[in-house]
């Protein structure tokens, strides 16, 4: 697993990619599901998967002071 850390550092991927993007404010089982599913998909096609989050979320962006609170921070969202 590569973790990039904003858009600018993304580079060019010159091979079949599978995306997925979401706030994953909380990995759930739901969540671990998608995140399988897309990791099977690329490697049937010989690809990359590539998963796409937010750091803050959202919603504190939209919405600054507002106490929403993300279930599983940026560093445990990595490690799952």
């Amino acid at each position: 697993m590569e973790v990039i850390s904003g858009h600018e550092n993304l580079g060019i991927i010159n091979e079949p990619v599978f995306v997925t993007f979401g706030a994953f404010d909380g990995v759930h089982v739901a969540h671990g599901k998608l995140i399988r599913l897309l990791v099977e998909k690329s490697k049937n096609i010989n690809g990359k998967s590539v998963l796409i989050t937010f750091d803050p979320l959202p919603k504190s962006v939209i919405h600054p002071g507002d106490e929403a609170m993300a279930l599983t921070s940026t560093e445990h969202k990595i490690r799952l």
